[in-house]
Parts: C-alpha cells; structure tokens; sequence
C-alpha cells in the first residue's frame, strides 16, 4: 500500500471502534503552558500551570472505569463523551505597542476546570455539537486608572481580530446548507418530538443530552476594583485630584451562548431560561415581524421590475419591426 493510500484511508470516515475509544479515553498532563501573541497594537503572554485533561462520568467524578465515563444510545447511533479540563493558574500580561506610557495589563486566575460534553456519531464518528462550561470559584481584579485605559485599548484591539476571523469564517460557512446543520436538525425533531417507549438507558442518555453546541461561564465571585491613589497612572480628572475607588461584586455571575439557534427556534431546553420573565421576548417578535416584511417588499419589488424589464423589450421588439 502507498502512503497516498494510506493517509487517504485513515481519512475516511469509520464506525466507532476500540481506537476511538482509546483517544477518548486518554488523560494528558501539562506541567507548564507558555503562549505569546503578538500583534500591530499588543504583545501578550498567558502562561498556564497544572493542566489536566481526563475523563469523568456524567455527574463528573472520577472513576477507574472508562465505561463510566460515556453515554451510547444505539437506537439514535449517538455517544456522549464527558471530559474535564483543568488548571492550577493562569496568569496574563498584556503591554501595548501603540502606547509606550501605558502600564502592562496583568490578570491572575486560581484554579479553573472546564466541563466538555462531546456528542458524535456512532456511524461515523462524526461530531454533533458539544458544551463546554467554564467554571470559575472567584476573580479578583484590582486596576487603576492607567491600568483600566491599557485594558481598554487591549479590548478594542483583541475585538478587531475577533470580528475580522468571525467573518472569515461566516464566508466559509455560507457555503453549508441550513439543512445538513445538526443544530437544525436537532432542534426540528424536538418540536416535532412525540412520546414514546424508552427503556432505561435511553432514559439517563436523554437526561444528560444536549440539544445544540452551546457555550457556557459561571463565575461564583466577581470583585474588580477600581482605584486612583496618588503615584504614577493617576487619573487627569478634576474630581479625582484627591484619589478615590471604587468596588464592583457580582455573585453567581453566568453567561450561556448558544452560536447556532435558529432565531425563531424553541428555547425551552436552554438552562434556567424563563420565556415569561424574559423582557426581550417581546422586542425579538418585533424584530421577526419587520424582517419579515422587509424580505416581503425586497421580493415583491424583484418580481414587479423583471417582467416590466421583459415587457419593455417585446414592445421595443415590436416598434422596430
């Protein structure tokens, strides 16, 4: 066999096998991480100590046997894959290129763990969707004045490569269907999911399944810090010539993403989502109703100009001869 042959067959798309198994199943750990991001405004470097990366069972304790760790349900040919990441600390610096007088931006995180739930396809092994959760214990952050322009002037920056990669990749996505989405899939046979027999297996695979990818944050403690004391980086307003602080707790802070739902998809299956309580239920019908109309009027005012274009020509047709 060549070697064109056999890279193309390690390609090709196989059933869920015991290699499969051995990859998912594999625990790796990171002594020390060390990455540096350079760019036109910024130099940045986060390095990360400790990190682990093992299975866990659904409930997420660790367990000797990997079997524990995952979920199959042959009648849907889908397996849920439950992974924990996690790191002692994270520390990132930040200096702008721009802005020489500016203070280095510096940001200290304790320990973190990262919750993966993977969903492939027993077929093929192809990835479904996942959720991810990033869960923090507290977050201190003390800035002063020059300090809080530096991380200003870092997220403005750090926003533009964000959004210039966000459109590369919407281009590289519009060229995918609607239809072959899982997401779209997926939330299509929940609206129209009807009751049925299920044993109990698939009973405990429905509890820890998930709909569509989805994203997720929660930090318990929040405490930033603002200050001005007297020194170096001291504010230029008025009414902070003397100094002064100021303090901002958030507790139980959680953030949910969920990047590909359908705008007029179901939303009872997100977490702790209240459609009642939920004050934008009523702006987002707005928002529908004059999309709606807007395509509306875009395709009656193509439909109305292309026959008068053609009835034009045939008259003109006609005049000449």
């Amino acid at each position: 066999m060549s070697s064109h042959q056999s890279l193309a067959s390690l390609g090709t798309a196989t059933k869920y096998n015991f290699i499969n198994k051995v990859i998912d199943g594999m625990t790796i750990c990171v002594n020390m991480v060390n990455v540096k991001f350079r760019s036109p405004a910024f130099t940045a470097t986060v390095q990360i100590l400790r990190i682990v990366v093992q299975s866990k069972t659904p409930d997420w304790k660790v367990v000797g046997d990997l079997r524990l760790t995952k979920l199959k349900e042959p009648k849907k040919g889908q397996i849920l894959i439950f992974k924990e990441l996690e790191w002692q600390t994270v520390r990132i610096e930040a200096s702008s290129t721009k802005d020489r007088d500016l203070p280095p931006l510096r940001l200290l995180t304790n320990c973190t763990r990262c919750r993966i739930t993977i969903k492939k396809r027993l077929s093929d092994c192809f990835v479904m969707g996942c959720r991810l959760a990033l869960l923090l214990d507290d977050l201190l952050w003390v800035l002063t004045d020059s300090q809080l322009k530096a991380a200003l002037c870092f997220i403005d920056s750090l926003s533009g490569l964000i959004k210039k990669d966000t459109e590369v990749t919407r281009t590289k996505k519009a060229a995918r269907k609607l239809e072959v989405l899982p997401e779209y899939q997926a939330q299509l046979a929940q609206q129209a999911r009807v009751a049925e027999a299920r044993d109990t297996m698939s009973d405990i695979f429905a509890r820890y399944d998930f709909i569509e990818t989805s994203y997720h944050f929660f930090c318990q403690k929040i405490d930033l810090h603002l200050s001005d004391d007297p020194g170096p980086g001291r504010s230029c307003h008025p009414d902070l010539k003397v100094g002064g602080a100021f303090q901002i707790n958030l507790h139980c802070f959680q953030v949910d993403y969920y990047p590909y739902h359908l705008a007029s998809g179901d939303r009872h299956h997100w977490a702790k989502y209240k459609e009642g309580s939920s004050p934008h239920t009523q702006w987002l019908t707005q928002a529908h109703a004059v999309f709606r109309n807007t395509l509306l009027q875009l395709i009656e005012s193509h439909s109305t100009h292309s026959p008068l274009s053609r009835d034009s020509q045939v008259s003109r047709t006609g005049d000449s001869n």
